[in-house]
């Protein structure tokens, strides 16, 4: 929801200002959804709802073009700074985690600190449309995001961790992918250049 939020309120706005509301969409959704024991189909039912729901929202701003953006060239300043802010978020709940206890830490676990810091980094180099595109489309991954933690729900325990995680459709999607790329990503002799 933090997505389609962030989707719906970006254009025309300041990065704070698009930005908190969609936080505070983030944080009313999950108090919420944290008061309600689920079943794994339940939380399957939640998630393809909502995930609905959001793609639903945010169809016409995932279809748009943003002639206007420019490709956005982060600096090493701006790839260091996502990856402090994101370690600093993770070492500050882990530390945080024994005084606020499960439920807490739960929900502060889901925060959505990746999208935020991207968005955050970016918005000044591609401005609030792409931005906004960028948050419809990166919605439509999160079936796939919320499928993965549903089998790692469901084999960790039976199973074991290692065997669990390496269920995970997201791992195993991101092997598919890495094959791939590593296959395109080898050298090919163009046709011109065999005769020389």
């Amino acid at each position: 929801m933090f997505l389609a939020a962030y989707t719906r309120i970006a254009v025309g706005r300041a990065r704070l200002t698009a930005l908190l509301p969609a936080i505070l969409v983030w944080l009313l959704m999950s108090l919420l959804i944290n008061s309600v024991r689920w079943t794994p189909l339940s939380a399957l039912a939640l998630n393809g709802g909502a995930l609905t729901i959001g793609i639903l929202v945010t169809r016409r701003t995932a279809r748009s073009d943003q002639p206007g953006a420019s490709a956005a060239r982060a600096t090493r300043r701006d790839l260091a700074g996502r990856a402090l802010a994101v370690a600093l978020f993770v070492a500050s709940l882990l530390a945080l985690s024994a005084a606020l206890g499960p439920s807490a830490t739960g929900i502060l676990a889901t925060f959505p600190i990746v999208f935020v810091v991207l968005i955050f980094v970016l918005r000044p180099c591609i401005g609030d449309a792409a931005c906004a595109v960028l948050a419809a489309t990166a919605l439509r991954a999160m079936g796939g995001f919320g499928l993965m933690f549903l089998v790692v729900h469901l084999a960790v325990v039976p199973l074991d961790a290692a065997t669990g995680l390496a269920l995970s459709p997201t791992l195993a999607w991101s092997a598919v992918l890495a094959y791939q790329h590593g296959r395109r990503a080898k050298p090919r002799r163009d046709a011109r250049c065999r005769n020389r």
